[in-house]
């Protein structure tokens, strides 16, 4: 299940990127300077995919920073 959350956010963070690439290539007519920002631009998306993967391992891990405690709800009468 958290294989599944991590996906999804990988995936938001990769359409936020592909929009703001998208975004850049609208506003910025230099080239030199498009390749700048959209190289700085996927550095970014790549540090965050880096840090979401070591976080992803850790969990597989068991060493991650989320936790589940399931609770039993017992009916007092």
């Amino acid at each position: 299940m958290i294989t599944i959350q991590f996906v999804k956010a990988w995936l938001k963070y990769a359409a936020l990127t592909v929009l703001a690439v998208v975004i850049e290539r609208g506003t910025i007519r230099d080239p030199l300077w498009f390749a700048t920002i959209t190289g700085l631009t996927v550095l970014i998306f790549t540090g965050i995919s880096l840090a979401l993967y070591r976080e992803w391992r850790a969990e597989q891990r068991g060493n991650g920073t989320y936790h589940y405690q399931f609770v039993q709800h017992l009916d007092h009468d």
